[in-house]
């Protein structure tokens, strides 16, 4: 080869590189002005959209897009609109090459976009009919009175709150994730959106939710077993029919009081069996009987084991204060781990009205097993030490732990709660909720091809609050993550992980259009490919959503809000009921929203009560409309029954003379059941002297009260710590820094440990029971209830009741929720004055009766009808108490876990025509104020009547003061 070859083909291998370097730059540099301005809902001057790279091969041009630009929502017109906008761009001697816009892993473009109205678009994300699981589920309500073919029914979900308090190995204490702050902590408040929200949503629509931190939050427990059928936990007894129970193998014992790592109480008893019969007759049952001591809501697991021959419809009845409601369960699947049934409230020594029980009658030729039956959430037994032989366990309900104590409590193997052979809890407790939606889902067919329990489980999300902080205190907003970048962008069953950004997209979406829909603002922002464990680790579609912050005082002026919570995850309900119809290939109906206008009127002469209510519109969602409701009724002395499906909204019910009723309703669809109405009451009685309506009028929810001023910014407990929705575990401690300016990011809120642990009761929902309860001891008075918007609707005749009993609670216009809740209304007051106007009676109390009335119409309302002349608001302590009429009154006035705080009260002084008939104590102010007039009467208390503690003397001011009013 001469000298000038040589030089010909060097100098083209060196230019080479060099050339297309060139050329990279050039297509980067014309394309650099539109991506760094394109703007998203996130994009800052600090995070902008970027090219990443830019490369070049043959003719084909990839441009790679930051995560900032391809965190965005894709659909298949701004995709195209995209690529058009860029190709105008590239220079003219590149304008016939190929284009591919990716995002760092490589996934084009197209590939981003969330079509599920067409599943053609993009197989590769979806099941296969062979994938998607139609058979028997894991657990299936027998009882529900009507069916669910457009919701969830059929499928497994597993879902779960960020972490919990874990073992802190380095440091040889039990510790938090995050800090203490703003009166709470991520571990103890995702819980409160999770569990009493977005977990009952699911399985309103028919979904078998699984969780791997524990969800009920009752710190007792109960277990009743076979190895030990006589203990201080109850009794197990067996009856046998044509087939025996028989020992079926290897199963749980409860042998100890708490358990060190690698113990597995699923392998130190026994389980039982039988050959299934298809007579009820020939049957053999089961009964486990929990010696439960204190009255109140109990989680209730099963266990057995999956034998090869086992049945999937064992047949098991969870008997409640004489109600009896019926599950199958599939003992297919789910093998030697707690099975969970459902959340029932259980009374204290009452074994013959509360047990489980199962029985060996199928459908099918097999066998049935039956191991432990577990009562309550209970409290943490998994202990932990240094090594050193020093040892604890937590000492809090086992639901405020991290899911890695669970696990091992659910017979889970350790290495799917302990990769770390014990050495690092953190670590490990993050890892188990994905190991143990991995462990129960191995084996079916989302996950073929893994070893597990086989229960099918399609889909995981994980819910945080750690998005981040806004130092100007704006609201942070909403994030998702999820995972490509794993087993070669593959899951187990086939689809391509990329069906991930599908289910975050859509629960994205429909966070931020009800948000911005209800709230009037909230930030979307951006959906990142990132390589964390939640997202990486599940072998099914997963996503993690960041919430919101935390961290973030404005989020937390939301996030702490109840009614804030129920739509944000009605959100995500939503968007996760779209994401499943559409792997399905069915059309979503969401659920309605909880009925209103809710009424029940007596007839004591034909012996009946009559209920109606009106329906809620949903205006986000055409779908919601209601096709009947269900009807729940509780007789005194029992349970709420399994309820009766009608097709309009009213019921009559012929009821029992002088037994006291309780009623609550709920609307539903195709797509499920709503949440349920409020409870209202009736009774009525065979020696009559009168009748009461007994009128609803505290629906408030709130979080506490937020301060906001000067640079303070925080939550102030003790000023008023809101009211929860039923309960809440949410706080830590009061709040003990409230400056901003001057402090570390992670001492923002600063708050103390004081009430960690401890379940703080709100507002139920059922005052109308408690204030009948009442009248029904007093003796002859019959009594009605209903809901507020009933009475200012006009739907009641008040006529025909001699005494209207107002309850206003914890009622007030706080200035800070996200809702209004004010304690008289024009249109309330209007109507009682009307009904005085007929001679009729007004009893009424509540903690802000005259102090949250700052309109004219209240004042007035308050001075001419009610005789109050003037008031003030005060604080309580424990000291506080309500005397005169012969009595002493304490309430309840701290946060605490049986009965919500009256932490202010009104001082009501009467006008020259009325007086004052209590006082409190040791203040010296008018707790109550009468008047008895020539047409009506009238007594008016500046404290809730459910909040005096003692049910006796409630009986006893009830009476005193209906013999005022109707005399």
């Amino acid at each position: 080869m001469n000298l000038g070859k040589i030089f010909t083909i060097l100098f083209l291998f060196v230019s080479a590189p060099t050339f297309a370097q060139r050329a990279d730059k050039q297509i980067k540099n014309a394309l650099d002005e539109y991506f760094s301005a394109y703007q998203t809902t996130y994009t800052t001057p600090k995070d902008r959209c970027r090219i990443d790279n830019v490369r070049i091969n043959g003719r084909t041009i990839t441009v790679t897009l930051n995560e900032i630009f391809t965190g965005q929502p894709f659909t298949r017109q701004k995709v195209d609109e995209i690529y058009r906008q860029v190709r105008l761009r590239l220079p003219q001697s590149y304008s016939q090459y190929a284009l591919t816009l990716t995002d760092i892993r490589h996934n084009p473009l197209e590939q981003l976009v969330t079509d599920i109205q067409n599943p053609a678009s993009s197989p590769q994300k979806r099941w296969t009919d062979d994938n998607l699981y139609t058979g028997p589920a894991w657990v299936e309500p027998q009882s529900r009175p009507y069916f669910i073919d457009k919701g969830l029914h059929g499928r497994h979900l597993s879902i779960w709150a960020s972490h919990g308090k874990y073992y802190k190995n380095e440091k040889h204490q039990w510790t938090w994730q995050r800090p203490n702050l703003y009166t709470t902590n991520e571990d103890l408040f995702t819980q409160t959106i999770v569990v009493p929200f977005l977990i009952p949503m699911l399985q309103n629509a028919g979904a078998y939710v699984f969780t791997p931190r524990e969800r009920d939050p009752q710190p007792e427990q109960f277990v009743v077993d076979n190895d030990t059928p006589d203990s201080p936990h109850g009794t197990y007894r067996e009856q046998n029919g044509n087939h025996p129970w028989t020992e079926a193998g290897i199963g749980f014992a409860h042998t100890k009081p708490v358990y060190t790592d690698g113990e597995n109480p699923f392998v130190y008893g026994t389980a039982r069996c039988a050959n299934t019969v298809t007579r009820r007759d020939r049957a053999s049952t089961i009964r486990w009987t929990p010696a439960i001591e204190q009255s109140g809501h109990y989680a209730v697991y099963v266990s057995y084991i999956s034998r090869p021959d086992a049945v999937n419809d064992a047949r098991y009845t969870v008997c409640h204060g004489g109600i009896r409601t019926e599950f199958t369960v599939n003992q297919q699947m789910g093998s030697s781990t707690w099975v969970y049934l459902g959340t029932f409230h259980f009374d204290a020594h009452r074994p013959a009205d509360n047990y489980v029980s199962l029985t060996n009658q199928s459908a099918l030729e097999g066998t049935v097993s039956a191991d432990a039956v577990r009562f309550g959430g209970g409290t943490g037994n998994i202990e932990r030490g240094d090594g050193r032989g020093e040892t604890s366990t937590s000492g809090l309900p086992r639901c405020l732990e991290g899911a890695r104590y669970n696990a091992q409590w659910s017979g889970m193997p350790r290495e799917v709660y302990s990769p770390t052979d014990g050495a690092k809890d953190y670590p490990d407790d993050i890892n188990t909720r994905s190991h143990m939606t991995n462990y129960l889902a191995g084996g079916s067919s989302y996950v073929p091809a893994h070893e597990g329990l086989r229960v099918p489980i399609e889909l995981a999300v994980a819910l945080h609050t750690d998005a981040g902080f806004a130092p100007d205190t704006a609201t942070v907003g909403s994030l998702g993550i999820y995972t490509t970048d794993f087993s070669d962008g593959i899951l187990p069953g086939g689809p391509v992980r990329l069906t991930s950004r599908d289910l975050c997209d859509l629960v994205l979406t429909s966070v931020t259009r009800d948000m911005q829909a209800t709230f009037g603002h909230w930030h979307r922002r951006a959906m990142y490919d990132r390589n964390y464990s939640e997202t990486r680790l599940p072998q099914v579609p997963s996503m993690i959503l960041e919430m919101f912050s935390h961290q973030n005082f404005n989020d937390l002026v939301l996030g702490h809000d109840p009614n804030f919570k129920f739509h944000f995850a009605r959100a995500v309900y939503k968007g996760i009921l779209r994401y499943s119809a559409a792997q399905h290939r069915t059309d979503p109906v969401v659920q309605p929203l909880p009925v209103n206008r809710f009424l029940a009127a007596i007839n004591p002469r034909q012996g009946v009560v009559r209920l109606q209510w009106k329906p809620t519109e949903d205006p986000l969602e055409p779908t919601a409309t209601p096709t009947g409701y269900i009807v729940y009724v509780r007789k005194e002395g029992g349970d709420f029954d399994n309820g009766t499906l009608v097709k309009t909204p009213s019921f009559t019910l012929q009821v029992d003379h002088n037994a006291v009723y309780s009623f609550r309703v709920t609307a539903v669809n195709a797509g499920g059941e709503s949440f349920p109405s409020e409870t209202l009451a009736a009774m009525i009685t065979d020696k009559q002297r009168g009748t009461v309506l007994i009128v609803d009028g505290f629906q408030r929810v709130a979080g506490p009260q937020p301060v906001a001023h000067d640079g303070l910014f925080g939550f102030d407990i003790d000023s008023d710590p809101g009211v929860p929705y039923n309960q809440t575990t949410a706080f830590c401690g009061r709040q003990t820094q409230y400056l901003i300016q001057g402090i570390a990011e992670d001492e923002i809120g600063a708050s103390g440990q004081e009430l960690e642990g401890l379940t703080l009761v709100g507002n139920t929902f059922d005052h109308s029971h408690l204030h009948g309860r009442a009248i029904a001891s007093v003796g002859g008075y019959s009594f009605g209830s209903a809901t507020r918007s009933a009475v200012e609707s006009g739907d009641v005749d008040l006529s025909t009741y001699h005494v209207v009993d107002l309850v206003l609670g914890l009622q007030r216009n706080d200035l800070y929720s996200t809702r209004l809740y004010p304690t008289l209304t024009p249109s309330l007051c209007r109507v009682l004055q009307q009904y005085t106007r007929m001679k009729g009676c007004l009893l009424v109390s509540g903690a802000y009766v005259a102090d949250d009335q700052r309109q004219q119409f209240g004042v007035e309302f308050l001075r001419n009808t009610l005789k109050i002349g003037s008031s003030q608001s005060i604080h309580t302590n424990s000291e506080t108490r309500a005397e005169g009429m012969n009595t002493s009154l304490a309430l309840y006035t701290d946060l605490g876990q049986e009965h919500y705080p009256a932490g202010r009260v009104d001082c009501l002084w009467p006008t020259s025509d009325a007086f004052s008939t209590l006082v409190y104590s040791p203040e010296g102010f008018s707790a109550a104020v009468a008047y008895k007039g020539s047409q009506y009467r009238a007594v008016t208390l500046g404290f809730p009547f459910e909040c005096i503690v003692d049910p006796s003397v409630r009986i006893n001011v009830m009476r005193a003061f209906l013999n005022f009013l109707t005399k």
